[in-house]
This record gives C-alpha cells, structure tokens and sequence, in this order.
C-alpha cells in the first residue's frame, strides 16, 4: 500500500449515499402539482339473487364484488378503471367533466350505462345496479 491509502481514508461512496439520500430528501419535500382529479365513488348490486317470489321485507340484492368499472370519455375511451372490492364499492379518479361509468360483467344480462358529470369541486356518488335476469 502506498503513502495514499495510510493517509485520510478514502471514502467517495459515502459521499455519493450522502448525496443521493439529500437528493431523495428534497424530491419528498417538492410540491406535489395536482392534475385536479376528483372522485366518482359508488356501489354496484347485482339482483334479484333470490329463486321464487321475493317476500316483503327480503333483500334479493347482494354486493357484486371484483367486477372492472370503467369511467369513459365522451368518444369511449376508458379514462380510468378499478375493481369492486368484497362489499361492491369503487372509486375512480379524474378531472371535472362529463362521463359514462360501465360495469364490465362477464356474466349479467344487464348491467346500465350511467352518465355522470364530476364537479368541479367534491366527489360524485352512484349506486348501479345490475339485473342478473334471474326470476
């Protein structure tokens, strides 16, 4: 070893780490630009689920979960999709204007087209309720 290494230690990679977690730091800390994306929420049913005539009183509703919801734009493009969760909810982000939600069901008979205007300002809410042709 020569008069170098006995010398001041040589240590470039803890500048490098030291450099690169500043670097992190302040990239946490920039301000985030939003695109103005809002919510459109809701919850999907799928009925009637019940054999036989309905009593008064029964619920023949049930959530429909891990069915694909898609927000489209006035041409039809998806803007945004999500999955239902166990209890049938879903939420898609984006920004203020005019849409269709549609439920995506490989399996129901039907399943209705819902327009939807998200505001400039807050969420939009919806409750869809597909119809599983089942009498």
């Amino acid at each position: 070893m020569g008069a170098a290494s006995e010398g001041c230690p040589r240590l470039p990679w803890r500048w490098a780490l030291l450099s690169a977690c500043a670097a992190a730091s302040a990239a946490a800390c920039a301000p985030v630009v939003s695109t103005a994306a809002h919510t459109i929420a809701g919850k999907v049913t799928l009925g009637p689920q019940c054999g036989g005539p309905q009593r008064e009183g029964q619920s023949c509703e049930v959530d429909y979960e891990a069915v694909e919801v898609r927000l489209l734009d006035a041409e039809g493009g998806t803007v945004a999709s999500a999955r239902t969760d166990t209890k049938g909810r879903f939420a898609l982000a984006a920004a203020a204007g005019h849409y269709t939600v549609r439920v995506m069901s490989p399996k129901v008979v039907r399943c209705p087209h819902q327009p939807v205007t998200l505001p400039r300002a807050g969420a939009a809410l919806l409750a869809l309720a597909c119809d599983s042709g089942r009498r």
